[in-house]
Parts: C-alpha cells; sequence; structure tokens
C-alpha cells in the first residue's frame, strides 16, 4: 500500500461492507466504521451486530488491515432470555441452571457463527486488498527463494 492508493483502498472496502448489507458506512481518516444491518433478511452478516471497524494501520513500515467488530445486544438479548428462562423453570421447580444453557446455546452459538462469517468477510477484503492494490509490489530476493528450495 502507498499513500497513493490508500483512499482507493479504504473506497475499495467500502464498498465489500456495502456489498453485504451494512448501515451507515463511514470512511474517517485511515479506518472505515460501519453499524449493523436493518435487514430483515435472516442470512445479513450484519444483523447480529452494532457497529464495526475496519483500520488500516502502519507498524515496522508496513500496512497491516485491523477488524472489530461490536455484538452487545446478541450478549443482552442472550441475557434476558437465559434469565428468564431460569426464573420460570426456578420457580416452577425445575432447575434453575437450564437458564445457563440457553445463554451458552443462544450467545454462544451466536457469537461462532458471527465469528467465521466475519473471518470470512475480512479474508475477503484482505484477498481483494491483496490482489488490486498489491500486486507487483512484494518482491522476493533471490536468496530468499534459494532458501526455500534447499528446504527440498
Amino acid at each position: 500500500m502507498t499513500p497513493d492508493n490508500e483512499q482507493q483502498i479504504l473506497e475499495f472496502i467500502y464498498q465489500k461492507i456495502l456489498e453485504r448489507d451494512a448501515d451507515n458506512i463511514v470512511i474517517k481518516g485511515h479506518q472505515v466504521k460501519y453499524k449493523g444491518s436493518t435487514s430483515s433478511w435472516r442470512q445479513a452478516i450484519f444483523n447480529g451486530v452494532d457497529n464495526g471497524e475496519f483500520k488500516l494501520v502502519c507498524r515496522n513500515k508496513g500496512w497491516l488491515l485491523s477488524y472489530k467488530v461490536y455484538t452487545k445486544t446478541i450478549f443482552y438479548v442472550a441475557l434476558t432470555l437465559s434469565v428468564g428462562a431460569g426464573v420460570v423453570l426456578g420457580l416452577g421447580e425445575g432447575e434453575w441452571w437450564v437458564g445457563l444453557l440457553v445463554f451458552s446455546f443462544a450467545y454462544g452459538f451466536n457469537r461462532a457463527i458471527n465469528w467465521v462469517r466475519h473471518d470470512i468477510l475480512v479474508e475477503d477484503v484482505a484477498w481483494g486488498i491483496d490482489t488490486v492494490f498489491c500486486v507487483g509490489q512484494r518482491k522476493i530476493k533471490k536468496e530468499d527463494s534459494e532458501k526455500l528450495k534447499s528446504w527440498f
């Protein structure tokens, strides 16, 4: 990445997020922020997300892509369901610990699914940046390629 194509890379990230129906996407500085989707479609990747951000970080004379996603709403919904299940089952002479299972199932599985889906999104964005913007910028030194050949 160079200062010349930084804005193009941020626009590329913007388009990738927009393709997946996120709302309120904003490019500011070295980052792209978004709010979760209001899409009613169950398969929308940003449906269970409060907000997130992609950030280009300069470290050790190189650029890194950082991604954060926030899912507080899912946590609160799962917590409410689990407390409700625990209270109802506890009052009805059932086992109160079932509420913990409800929380583990409702939050744990949603979190795991979101984690996998967003990991795929980040891989897609990073691969797109590498192939579209960084082609030809990486050069392998001859001695490095010789070291790799000597492995075999």
